[in-house]
């Protein structure tokens, strides 16, 4: 009978997969990879990378211990049906040229990566190596011969006892920077000089509730504390456009693809939609709600518009607003609200933040909930989708921005690196950052999977209410209660 130390740890994979009865697809796609990299890891010829076993252990509950992963986890080759082939059932780098696995960067070790095309095995000299990699300090050299041996023995079946040396000449796929690129060192803290614009209206509020961006990232509409939506032309730092509303305060602002404006107002217990077709002055349709609307999204497509207010409800209608589409009602949510809504990035799911502390997720046009995070403690305020539509991060009073599974509700990370309560957050188009704007009076930039804290903007003496990329990823805007709208460079 094996005792569990000597389970290996593709076994540990796959006896968590079948004791949940999911398929390797179901795997697959919980951690975002492919069904041919779960059968190579549960046969044990492809080891997960840090990041995958990371969320390995997230996805089964599990720590890397319980998972039977060590540091000296070795590849693992399937018997093979030829019995003319001869092969060991591991291979290990020599222990003096050894790398802990903990020490090789992540993004050293994709996932499948093949062989090189252009590798030379058992030269009797190396090929000439292009100047980049002449530069190659020796160290740096051992390191790529090490990861170049643990992923490419168990795709060639080499024997043991045989003697190899690989070479690899220069190529995208390499991770080391020539010396004129120094690693850059985090957190960054970009001086006030880096500031590209400071947007403030002196005749109407700059508490500023929301922002938008046009899709060309040349204008910015924000939503403020008094009746009055202001369009601002960025690169001149003037007002493009000022719309009066019905109502004093304006929650929220949407922009559309197709240069349509939507903002939602609250004022003595009512509220009102109102849509702009840019740049006309004169609103084009108005809804008015007998409850405060507090938020709104634009579709993908543009075709609806989803609302929520001080309601259980979200409502999703068509672009002329003439006709109710489908709507979804949070029945526990009683007297509270719904803070947020916003669309997935391929416009089939809708996700909201309430007041009692949960986010749904839900089918947009037919209402049926898909599932409710319930991570938070208290009110969340605000939440984004990744671009790929695997994940939401979320943030609330309990002072924590989250992200989590948008398919399982599983808590992926939690960011606890602000002291007050997070008012707003968003995922950069790339996929690469979040922001989230705190009471604290900082916005913090961080990796979304490590929590790895990349930049600090904290000259605030006000509550930051939002932080928001453009379309294209390359401008933050960052709206306060009282100081207008900062616009800085939104790449780090």
């Amino acid at each position: 009978m094996k005792t569990q130390d000597a389970i290996p740890w593709n076994e540990f994979i796959r006896q968590e997969r079948i004791r949940r009865n999911w398929r390797q697809r179901d795997v697959a796609e919980r951690l975002g990879t492919t069904p041919v990299t779960v059968t190579r890891w549960e046969s044990g010829s492809h080891l997960p990378s840090a990041y995958f076993r990371m969320k390995l252990c997230t996805l089964f509950e599990k720590s890397e211990q319980e998972l039977g992963f060590s540091q000296n986890d070795t590849i693992i080759f399937p018997v093979t049906e030829d019995p003319s082939v001869v092969r060991n059932e591991s291979i290990e780098a020599p222990r003096e040229h050894a790398l802990p696995l903990d020490a090789i960067p992540v993004t050293s070790l994709p996932e499948n990566l093949p062989a090189p095309a252009d590798s030379f095995v058992g030269l009797s000299s190396p090929p000439e190596l292009p100047e980049v990699q002449k530069s190659i300090t020796p160290p740096q050299l051992l390191q790529r011969r090490t990861i170049a041996f643990l992923l490419g023995a168990g795709t060639l079946g080499l024997a043991a006892t045989a003697t190899f040396t690989f070479w690899f000449p220069s190529s995208s796929r390499s991770r080391v920077r020539p010396p004129s690129q120094p690693t850059p060192r985090y957190p960054l803290h970009p001086p006030q000089s880096q500031r590209l614009h400071h947007l403030v209206d002196m005749n109407t509020s700059n508490w500023i509730n929301h922002v938008a961006w046009s899709s060309d990232n040349r204008y910015l509409a924000t939503a403020s504390g008094s009746n009055t939506l202001t369009i601002w032309e960025i690169e001149k730092d003037t007002i493009a456009l000022a719309h009066p509303t019905l109502n004093q305060w304006i929650n929220d602002v949407s922009w559309s693809k197709t240069n349509w404006v939507a903002a939602v107002t609250a004022e003595s217990g009512a509220g009102a939609l109102q849509l702009w077709k840019f740049p006309e002055s004169t609103p084009a349709r108005t809804m008015k709600k007998g409850y405060a609307l507090r938020s709104v999204s634009w579709s993908p497509d543009n075709s609806y518009l989803a609302i929520s207010g001080h309601s259980p409800t979200v409502e999703v209608w068509n672009s002329t607003l003439d006709h109710l589409v489908s709507s979804y009602t949070n029945a526990k949510l009683g007297l509270l609200g719904i803070s947020r809504v916003t669309w997935s990035p391929s416009g089939r799911f809708l996700a909201c933040a309430t007041d009692d502390g949960t986010a749904h997720v839900w089918e947009a046009l037919t209402g049926q909930m898909r599932v409710i995070y319930h991570g938070h403690q208290s009110r969340v305020h605000d939440l984004a989708w990744s671009p790929n539509e695997r994940a939401i991060v979320s943030c609330s009073t309990d002072q924590t921005s989250q992200v989590w599974d948008a398919a399982t509700g599983h808590t992926l990370m939690t960011y606890r690196g602000q002291k007050g309560e997070i008012e707003g957050v968003d995922w950069s188009p790339h996929g690469t950052w979040i922001a989230s704007a705190s009471a604290d009076h900082t916005v913090q930039i961080w990796a979304p999977f490590t929590g790895q804290f990349i930049a600090l903007y904290d000259k605030y003496d006000v509550t930051v209410e939002t932080a928001h990329w453009s379309t294209d990823g390359t401008m933050l805007a960052i709206g306060t209660d009282k100081d207008g709208v900062e616009i800085w460079p939104g790449q780090y």
